[in-house]
């Protein structure tokens, strides 16, 4: 990319040369000035700022781009306007439902009259015109924004009207919904740079997308899955648009039903991958929680008798079966790619056949490498005191009403209590207490950031201000802690794709210098979450004011198995509890 190259860091100077270029880009006689806005030059500044940007919701970025191309393709001239115009709408349509004054309907909905026979290059463009249309004004009518055309408008405007309209007095289709994918999948392909491996995976999803949404293309030529292909597409939309949830729930019922007549494996991690996925972008108080709770405990179900037949031969190679006499041998864990994601200590073969959580104590490690420095850590001199924090009721979140009474119990339990509650709670009073304490336990939510991983956060009192994410604990150096304890959700959780990274809360709390943390891989009730803290802390308590935390993999192993004799039959409940370190 040439002096672009560190574009995330120019977001600001792109938009303010792209502004420039269209300003300049008028001329007296109401033409357009070619050298401002065509040239290897506004080439380069476009791309990069699609990569500097987060195009989803920069609606800024998205407006000095979108008008840059809109003054291409109002240059009658230019062999491949069209192809502008397409772009043009593409990216300043969601500018035009946030503020109509900033975009003129004509430039929003232009890209609706294209013929269908000059549809753009994907690599460029929004896919097929007529698709891209519909796409805008499905939104338009979601948003509940529709508007009263202008006395003037033109065929292409009152189309786009007319579609929202439409759409908003009837249920759109599934293949709809899933169509308004193809804007953010063509954002995606402008900002690959050329030489990135990834441009032809991204192209390939880009044309897929648009034969998921209804061209003529047939999915047997493509030799492309309908199912799986379209949990890819919706991975790739906006958390925030209309029945994402909706459409991901769909997908992993479809998926379960189709592991009943195939057994393919993939189907049913993909099943439980999409549970998680909608699970944690449910609030604890959605009505829906509990209808997603045991869609996803009916998948891990099916999940640890599939896993179980892996999972039984290795421990068999091993050596390693079910006992009673003595204690259970310790495994580490160091799963790759989608397994990475999934709670293989909890693999059962059959019904009422023992299972990995009766033949050992499973911990879980990155690499070995980690799992190394993990235990020289272990080695040094310990800190004391505990720190506790608890935030119930966070600015945006549901309440999580058992977060203050677990800390009361915990401060009268731990060993030199500090406790950080409510308003007290904030990331300056946490990043400074931190280093003052052996151990420290977090009884708040948690949020995963699947797109960037580094930006998943412990929500404290300040989140929305200054959140406390992976990047600021991976910074922090503790040399004298033992344990942190994530009594919240998420904390494990990353995409498949970036499984094999590790970016996750609990590995920044191991960067940052904890040997043991304890975090969960999907969401937690929080009365269920408390009670297993409290089964672990007594476990660990050694009777003096101290706490054995060499013996932390053992104790959650045992209050995980109460969990399970208690309730056998949801997984949800007690799988996601997870030790990492030595």
């Amino acid at each position: 990319m040439g002096e672009f190259g560190n574009v995330r860091d120019d977001r600001d100077r792109l938009v303010r040369a792209i502004r420039d270029r269209v300003t300049r880009s008028a001329t007296a006689d109401g033409r357009v000035n070619r050298d401002a806005v065509f040239g290897d030059e506004a080439d380069a500044e476009l791309r990069a700022l699609l990569r500097a940007a987060d195009m989803r919701t920069d609606m800024e970025a998205r407006h000095a781009a979108g008008w840059l191309c809109g003054a291409r393709a109002a240059d009658d001239s230019e062999d491949h306007s069209r192809v502008h115009g397409s772009m043009a709408g593409t990216l300043l349509f969601p500018v035009w439902v946030v503020d109509p004054r900033l975009v003129p309907p004509e430039l929003a909905a232009g890209f609706a009259g294209i013929d269908p026979a000059a549809r753009p290059d994907p690599a460029n463009a929004d896919g097929p015109a007529e698709w891209a249309a519909e796409c805008a004004a499905f939104v338009l009518a979601a948003e509940g924004q529709q508007r009263n055309p202008p006395p003037d408008a033109s065929e292409d405007v009152l189309a786009l009207y007319e579609l929202a309209a439409r759409y908003g007095a009837t249920t759109p289709s599934r293949e709809v919904s899933l169509a308004a994918a193809i804007g953010y999948g063509s954002l995606a392909v402008l900002a690959t740079p050329d030489d990135d491996p990834a441009s032809t995976v991204r192209l390939d999803g880009l044309s897929c997308a648009v034969a998921l949404a209804g061209t003529t293309w047939p999915f047997g030529e493509l030799g492309v899955d309908r199912v799986r292909f379209g949990h890819r597409v919706l991975k790739g939309t906006p958390s925030d648009s209309p029945d994402r949830l909706l459409a991901l729930s769909d997908l992993g019922i479809q998926l379960l039903e189709r592991y009943r007549q195939s057994y393919d494996p993939e189907d049913l991690r993909e099943a439980v991958g999409i549970a998680r996925d909608v699970l944690a972008q449910l609030p604890p108080g959605s009505p829906h929680l509990a209808h997603c709770l045991s869609a996803l405990g009916s998948a891990l179900m099916m999940l640890r008798q599939q896993e179980g037949s892996t999972r039984g031969p290795v421990l068999d190679h091993l050596g390693i079966q079910a006992t009673t006499a003595g204690p259970l041998p310790r495994v580490w864990w160091s799963p790759g790619g989608v397994l990475g994601t999934l709670p293989l200590h909890a693999a059962t073969p059959q019904e009422g056949a023992p299972g990995a959580l009766d033949r050992v104590v499973s911990s879980y490690t990155p690499t070995l490498r980690a799992l190394h420095h993990a235990r020289q850590r272990a080695a040094r001199p310990a800190g004391t005191g505990a720190l506790i924090v608890a935030v119930g009721d966070a600015a945006g979140l549901a309440s999580l009403p058992a977060a203050h009474r677990e800390a009361e119990h915990l401060a009268r339990l731990l060993p030199g209590p500090e406790v950080l509650t409510g308003a007290s709670a904030t990331h300056s009073a946490v990043v400074s207490a931190l280093p003052r304490h052996a151990y420290a336990h977090f009884a708040c939510h948690a949020l995963g950031d699947l797109e960037r991983p580094s930006g998943s956060r412990l929500v404290l009192h300040d989140h929305t201000e200054r959140p406390l994410t992976v990047r600021d604990l991976a910074r922090l150096r503790l040399p004298s802690v033992r344990l942190a304890y994530l009594s919240a959700c998420d904390t494990l959780r990353t995409s498949p794709e970036l499984a094999d990274e590790a970016v996750h809360i609990v590995s920044a709390l191991q960067i940052a210098g904890f040997p043991h943390v304890v975090g969960s891989l999907w969401h937690v009730d929080d009365t269920i979450g408390a009670g297993v803290a409290r089964g672990v802390y007594e476990a660990l308590s050694t009777g003096d004011g101290a706490l054995d935390v060499d013996r932390t993999a053992e104790a959650l192993h045992s209050a995980v198995c109460a969990l399970r004799d208690t309730y056998p039959r949801t997984p949800s409940l007690w799988a996601c509890q997870v030790h990492a370190g030595p």
